[in-house]
C-alpha cells in the first residue's frame, strides 16, 4: 500500500498523465507496421517521468521459515544424471514450496522494481531492488542442493522478466555463464498454450550447441548477431529440446548453449503476465563448451522445431527493425504538433 500523499499523486497526477501518454504513443504509431514509440522527459508529462524507474512500493521479499525449496527433492539422483548427460539440461518441477512460490510471486507483482524496458518484457536486476532476503536464501540453498554442479560458482547475475505475453520473448543467444537456472512462475491458468495445443508453449528452447570458445559476449548475446547464430545452429540441424511453460517448473542447464523463449500467448492482465526468474553462475571463460550434440532430430525427447513460426517470424522482424531502424522519437516539432490538436 501506497502512503497516503504518494497515492494521491500517482492518482490525480501521474495516472491521467499516463493515459495522455498512450494517446499520444497511438498518434504517433497510427498507421505504422512497427509499435515502438520513444520521447525523452517532456514538462508536459512532469509528473509521470517524475515516477520513472523508482521503487514507490518494494514488498519486504521475506525468507520463507523451512526453506524455499521441496525438501523431498532427489538432488543427488539429478546431479548424477545432469553430469552424465552429453546435453546438459534437467527439468524439475514443482520446485518450490508452495509458501515459498506464493511468496516469489508476491513480491515480483507487488515491487514497482521492473526498470529495465525491453522488446515485448521488462527486467528487474539485483541492483534495481530485485535482490532481497528470499533471492538470497534461495541462492544459499541452491548451493546447498547442488553442490557438484553449482557449489562456490559465484552468482555473476540474476533478475526476473515479465513478459507483454503477445510480443515474443527473449531471442537466440547464449550467456556468459557455465550454468544457470530458470523458474517460471506464473499460474498454468495464465498461458493459452498450457490446455490449448494449437498455441505455443511459451517454455525455452534449448539448442545442443553453443558459440565457438572464440566468440565474446557482444557476438553470441547481440540481437545483430543472428546471422552468424543461425549458421552454427544449422550446423547441428538446429537440434534443440523445448521444454514447454509449467508453473513452478524449474530448468537446470549448460549455459553455454544457444537458448530463446518460445512462442507464447498469455492472457491479457497484469496477474497474467508470464515471469521467468533466472540466476547465472560462474563464467563461460572459466571451462570449454560442451561438444555439440549431432543432428538427432528423432531422438526420444528432443522437441525439434525446424522452422520458427510465423508469429517467432513476424516478432523477429519487428524486433529487428526496432533495433536497426531506431524508436519512433516525438521530438519538438510533433509536441507542437500534439498540443495544437489538444491530445
Amino acid at each position: 500500500v501506497l502512503p497516503q500523499r504518494l497515492e494521491r499523486f500517482v492518482t490525480e497526477r501521474a495516472l491521467p498523465e499516463y493515459r495522455r501518454m498512450l494517446k499520444i504513443a497511438r498518434l504517433v504509431v497510427d498507421g505504422r507496421s512497427d509499435v515502438f514509440f520513444y520521447t525523452r522527459a517532456q514538462p508536459e508529462l512532469a509528473a509521470f517521468f517524475a515516477l520513472q524507474k523508482r521503487a514507490l512500493h518494494l514488498h519486504p521479499g521475506e525468507a520463507v521459515p523451512g526453506g524455499v525449496i521441496r525438501p523431498d527433492l532427489d538432488f543427488e539422483a539429478l546431479q548424477d544424471a545432469f553430469l552424465e548427460k552429453d546435453h546438459r539440461l534437467a527439468v524439475i518441477d514443482d520446485f518450490f514450496t508452495e509458501q515459498a512460490l506464493q511468496q516469489l510471486r508476491r513480491f515480483l507483482l507487488e515491487s514497482t522494481i521492473w526498470t529495465e524496458a525491453k522488446f515485448g518484457h521488462v527486467g528487474a536486476y539485483l541492483e534495481g531492488g530485485f535482490a532481497s532476503p528470499l533471492v538470497e536464501q534461495l541462492d544459499r540453498e541452491l548451493r546447498a542442493k547442488l553442490p557438484r554442479i553449482i557449489g562456490d560458482l559465484p552468482l555473476e547475475s540474476a533478475w526476473a522478466y515479465m513478459y507483454d505475453g503477445s510480443l515474443g520473448g527473449v531471442g537466440t543467444h547464449a550467456d556468459d555463464a557455465q550454468v544457470q537456472i530458470n523458474f517460471w512462475i506464473t499460474p498454468n491458468e495464465a498461458n493459452l498454450g498450457h490446455a490449448d495445443s494449437s498455441c505455443p508453449s511459451g517454455g525455452l528452447v534449448v539448442y545442443g550447441v553453443g558459440p565457438p570458445k572464440e566468440w565474446r559476449a557482444d557476438k553470441y548475446n547481440n540481437v545483430y548477431g543472428q546471422d552468424a547464430v543461425e549458421e552454427v545452429l544449422a550446423s547441428i540441424g538446429h537440434w534443440n529440446v523445448t521444454v514447454p511453460y509449467v508453473q513452478n517448473r524449474a530448468l537446470l542447464f549448460d549455459s553455454t548453449y544457444f537458448h530463446r523463449t518460445d512462442c507464447m500467448k498469455f492472457k491479457k492482465g497484469y496477474a497474467n503476465r508470464r515471469i521467468n526468474v533466472t540466476f547465472l553462475y560462474g563464467k563461460r571463460k572459466d571451462i570449454d563448451p560442451r561438444a555439440p550434440v549431432q543432428d538427432r532430430a528423432n531422438s526420444e525427447g528432443a522437441g525439434v522445431n525446424w522452422l520458427a513460426s510465423e508469429e517467432a517470424q513476424r516478432i523477429g522482424r519487428e524486433r529487428e527493425h526496432f533495433y536497426t531502424q531506431g524508436e519512433n522519437v516525438l521530438d519538438e516539432e510533433g509536441w507542437a504538433m500534439v498540443r495544437e490538436i489538444g491530445v
